[in-house]
């Protein structure tokens, strides 16, 4: 695994590459076990199920792209190309399949407390690089800190 300069890109730009080279591009979320399983883990929308007019619709995103705008009161998307948007209070259900891989790069302990380097961190994601023949390894954690270190 040849180790390449490290690039900066956005959210945005990381699920494209996602999408677009699936079978080239890992997603790796360092966050530690418990924050992935608190606070949620990357994914793309599937379907979507909404009830507008009395009428059950079910909706697929393309790409599975969807983004929740900046006052949470809509979700912004396409279908066959065309743009989107719907009052979230119209959802009844998202179904969602996960993207990333957790490879958590530090680990917590409880007692006593201390943020450690996870030392399986290194095998672990070459491992993933090995399975699936990825060409590029995208790490992201919601902080931004952690991808850095």
């Amino acid at each position: 695994m040849a180790a390449k300069e490290i690039e900066r890109i956005t959210a945005e730009e990381a699920f494209e590459l996602t999408q677009l080279n699936s079978l080239t591009v890992v997603l790796v979320d360092v966050r530690t076990k418990m924050e992935y399983y608190w606070v949620g883990a990357a994914c793309q929308v599937d379907t979507k199920e909404t009830n507008e007019r009395g009428k059950n619709t079910l909706i697929y995103p393309d790409y599975g792209k969807v983004i929740n705008n900046s006052n949470s009161r809509h979700v912004e998307f396409c279908v066959n190309d065309r743009y989107k948007r719907l009052n979230v209070q119209k959802i009844m259900i998202m179904n969602m399949s996960p993207m990333s891989f957790n490879r958590p790069y530090k680990t917590w302990t409880a007692d006593p407390p201390v943020f450690s380097l996870n030392a399986d961190f290194p095998d672990k994601v070459k491992a993933l690089h090995d399975d699936y023949g990825s060409l590029s390894v995208i790490f992201f954690c919601r902080s931004r800190g952690r991808p850095e270190d």
